[in-house]
């Protein structure tokens, strides 16, 4: 089963702030997170959902690798250690079958060889767990576009 929230920000209309806010969504990000820990996956959402963007929340690998190939997202955070397959072979699977969206991996692996081997499948980034709700916020923001760019 999954889940979409779509975040929107609360401002004052003609406000500066409200200004900023119109002008910033058109940067937020549609974003794919595949987290089977509801927990985890309530703090994921609950980080980002302040800064506007379109989460759709997969509990696992397959409906994950599914979802992606079903509908374009502008970013795609995978949990490595998912029920029906791991993220890492989502991720191998979302690339040959030709997608170019980022995937950043969550994992709570920290050994150096293990990090390695999720490394080498080719994610745009790997955050690990632990992470605090702003370190997760500006990895996110390291791939959003500015206004100017067409999706």
């Amino acid at each position: 089963m999954s889940t979409i929230i779509c975040a929107s920000r609360s401002t004052r209309p003609g406000s500066i702030a409200g200004l900023r806010a119109w002008l910033c969504q058109e940067v937020r990000l549609k974003l794919l997170l595949v987290e089977d820990d509801p927990l985890n996956g309530q703090f994921f959402v609950a980080a980002l959902k302040p800064d506007g963007h379109t989460i759709v929340v997969e509990r696992d690998g397959i409906a994950g690798r599914d979802r992606a190939l079903a509908v374009p997202f502008d970013l795609i955070v995978l949990d490595i250690a998912l029920p029906g397959m791991r993220g890492d072979a989502v991720c191998r699977a979302l690339h040959a079958a030709g997608l170019r969206t980022p995937i950043v991996a969550l994992t709570a692996s920290v050994l150096p060889e293990q990090l390695a081997l999720i490394r080498d499948v080719g994610f745009a980034l790997i955050l690990t767990k632990p992470i605090e709700p702003e370190a997760l916020r500006a990895a996110v923001r390291r791939f959003e576009r500015s206004p100017d760019v067409a999706r």
